[in-house]
């Protein structure tokens, strides 16, 4: 649980601390790793200049021994270079003869994957005579860089000790006073104080704020002295309107009941303007329908009259086609008829007819207009008329 309200960084010196130790601790640790990484490369640099120094100091040495086939001298020379801990291999070559010289160490310093090895020929009046074989371990160069990094990593730990340890201190002054600014506004927040007043220590940014902080108290506990004052002046105005708004209220109430009167009243003088014109719709019905039907029997008049013309005169023309076909027929059994006679029977015949036709025609075309009239008035299609 403690461990748990530490870590929770709800504190402004733990903000600070936290900022500043991450702080650090991060730059060191990229310095830490700068630094590696540059020991490492001159490190390298360096165990390779080494190499190279030993390997052409070995192939002048033994130009001589390998030229006159000193193998006591040769081997005199080679094993000198194992007085340095770092070299693992030597091997020395005759161009003739083959290996005159073969030496290697098998520790743990010169496993394998740590060798560095570098081939040089040995040369006698500028003349290859043979070549040399030279292997180095990087052991020693590694263990120097670890043994750096890790006093690097200790200076660090100690930075960052002392470190906290300042920031500890430092912050502890600084935030003194602000428990004490956050006392004082507890404590004018919970109206325990008159005038909570901090004391002023020190002249940093925190006395000018702790001094605007008094001044800021004084100004509250006038303003609550004001207030006080003006609750008291408002009680007082709050009960004369409470007695003015219950006489409005007594007066309103009056209103209200002569208002329900008139309601009353208006309400069953609608009920009786209502019955009323119920009455009058009806007998507007009656005489809207007694219109129509006057105005239906002149239009049937109307149309009767329109198709009696027509179908009169087509009857008419249908009894004169009768009584001319019985005079035709006469002459026919009395055996008179004559060519003239027969023909002007057909003219007279073909004019009635078409007297008849016409007039059905007619006849025809004016129902046809009084059906349309009777189609339009359930239907919504556009149709076409003589206006005229």
């Amino acid at each position: 649980m403690k461990l748990t309200s530490i870590i929770n960084l709800n504190k402004i010196w733990k903000k600070l601390a936290f900022s500043s130790v991450l702080t650090v601790l991060l730059t060191m640790l990229i310095m830490n790793l700068i630094i590696q990484k540059v020991n490492t490369y001159y490190g390298l640099i360096d165990f390779e200049a080494d190499l190279e120094s030993m390997i052409n100091v070995a192939a002048h040495s033994l130009d001589e021994p390998l030229w006159n086939l000193n193998n006591e001298t040769l081997v005199s020379i080679c094993d000198s270079f194992f007085e340095k801990e770092s070299v693992s291999r030597i091997v020395v070559k005759d161009l003739s003869l083959g290996v005159m010289y073969e030496r290697m160490s098998d520790t743990l310093e010169h496993r394998e994957d740590l060798l560095v090895t570098k081939v040089n020929g040995i040369f006698h009046n500028e003349k290859k005579i043979g070549s040399i074989e030279f292997t180095m371990t990087r052991y020693y160069i590694d263990q120097q860089n670890m043994r750096s990094s890790q006093i690097h990593l200790l200076e660090m730990l100690l930075i960052i000790f002392l470190l906290t340890l300042t920031l500890t201190v430092i912050i502890s002054k600084i935030t003194k006073p602000l428990s004490d600014l956050k006392l004082a506004l507890e404590n004018i927040a919970d109206n325990n104080i008159d005038v909570p007043q901090i004391e002023i220590i020190s002249n940093d940014e925190i006395a000018d704020l702790s001094h605007s902080f008094n001044e800021m108290s004084y100004n509250i506990y006038d303003a609550r002295k004001a207030i006080n004052k003006l609750n008291e002046q408002l009680e007082t105005k709050v009960e004369l309107r409470t007695e003015e708004l219950n006489l409005k209220n007594y007066e309103l109430q009056e209103s209200l009941k002569i208002i329900n009167v008139t309601q009353q009243e208006l309400l069953e003088s609608n009920h009786d303007l209502s019955r009323t014109l119920r009455e009058l719709q009806e007998i507007q019905d009656l005489l809207i329908e007694s219109g129509k039907m006057a105005l239906l029997g002149e239009l049937v008049a109307g149309v009767a009259h329109e198709i009696n013309t027509p179908i009169g005169v087509s009857l008419t023309m249908s009894s004169y086609i009768e009584v001319e076909a019985r005079h035709l027929l006469t002459k026919v059994e009395e055996n008179s008829l004559s060519k003239s006679d027969f023909m002007k029977f057909l003219s007279k015949l073909e004019e009635s007819s078409n007297i008849v036709v016409r007039n059905l025609l007619r006849a025809g075309e004016l129902i046809t207009s009084f059906k349309q009239v009777a189609v339009d008035q359930t239907s919504h299609s556009v149709r076409k008329f003589n206006f005229r």
